[in-house]
């Protein structure tokens, strides 16, 4: 059937384009909290650090040294994080109240700015925080987050945003970096690759011996932990680990 010219399916005003609206959906929460520390708990603080270093001065979780969290001077300040890493699940509307966040293992970062972390996750657990007690002078680094894969959704093939954006956002940011501050806490989930850094990308990895506590001032302190998060009691959930009393071990 041919149409009347007069009746056109779409006149000419109706291809004018109406305003476009952008939606951000699915962003990454990271939670920064803060918690703050007088210079005799510090001290104190640094001398349960320096029992966790070896002959060397090195400190990590993969030298073995990633059981901080069961230090009994510690306790209050494992619980002060943890009430942080309650808040972020309350800003995702899940009752923290309903699940058992258990820190599995916990080390220090010990860092100047001569050295740095490369990117990497924590994916063998659920949820990881820092806790920064000790930032000296002209010591401070960035932690920075990426997208999954290294590549923004938003991107048609990984790298596209990086060459041809003009200015920096949230709808085409393939990284984003927060300034720590002394007592700053950050939580996050367990399988974000993150690193830290100084803005020079030619910074090398490597470890920042302390051999002292007067050398311990004089670094960037942090507390890694990582959390693994199952139900309080029995569930009937699908999408949580049951509690620890559920669990066996074969063979026993």
């Amino acid at each position: 059937m041919t149409l009347p010219a007069e009746s056109k399916f779409l006149s000419e005003k109706q291809h004018e384009p109406c305003m476009t609206a952008h939606h951000s959906i699915f962003p990454l929460t990271v939670s920064e909290g803060h918690i703050s520390i007088t210079p005799e708990a510090k001290d104190e603080m640094f001398d349960v650090f320096m029992t966790q270093i070896d002959d060397q001065g090195n400190t990590m979780d993969f030298l073995g040294y990633n059981r901080l969290h069961l230090e009994p001077a510690l306790h209050n300040l494992y619980t002060a994080i943890l009430s942080i890493v309650h808040e972020h699940f309350r800003a995702l509307n899940v009752n923290p109240d309903d699940l058992q966040f258990n820190v599995v293992k916990s080390w220090l970062n010990i860092k100047t700015t001569d050295k740095k972390n490369s990117v990497h996750d924590h994916g063998e657990a659920h949820y990881s925080f820092t806790y920064y007690p000790h930032i000296a002078h002209e010591q401070e680094m960035f932690i920075r987050f990426f997208p999954m894969h290294m590549r923004h959704q938003n991107e048609p093939v990984r790298g596209f945003l990086n060459e041809y954006v003009s200015g920096c956002n949230h709808a085409n940011a393939t990284s984003w970096s927060f300034l720590p501050k002394e007592g700053s806490v950050f939580v996050f989930p367990a399988h974000i690759l993150h690193d830290t850094h100084n803005n020079n990308e030619d910074t090398p990895e490597a470890l920042d011996p302390v051999l002292s506590k007067a050398e311990l001032y004089n670094t960037r302190v942090c507390i890694g932990g990582d959390i693994i998060i199952t139900s309080k009691k029995h569930s009937n959930n699908a999408r949580i680990l049951q509690p620890l009393n559920q669990w066996k071990t074969f063979p026993d």
